[in-house]
């Protein structure tokens, strides 16, 4: 999967999300200081490459998790 011209914002998102590895869109929205649909956009990205895994199974206020760095934590 290719991010594009997300690649940086991407990259800036990750970094944030090993420090917090359960996020949702706002949160990355106040983050990367990106508009709403740039954040939701942003994670669907990470959904898609397998990167994170969403947690609720509703389509608001979805919460997404790092969740191969979070296993690493469980061995």
């Amino acid at each position: 999967m290719k991010f594009g011209r997300q690649a940086k914002l991407g990259h800036r998102a990750l970094l944030f999300m090993f420090s917090k590895p359960i996020v949702d869109v706002k949160t990355i929205k106040t983050e990367l200081d990106v508009a709403f649909n740039t954040a939701n956009s942003l994670l669907g990205k990470f959904l898609k490459a397998g990167l994170v895994k969403e947690i609720t199974g509703h389509s608001r206020n979805r919460l997404f998790v790092l969740w191969k760095y979070l296993d690493l934590f469980k061995k």
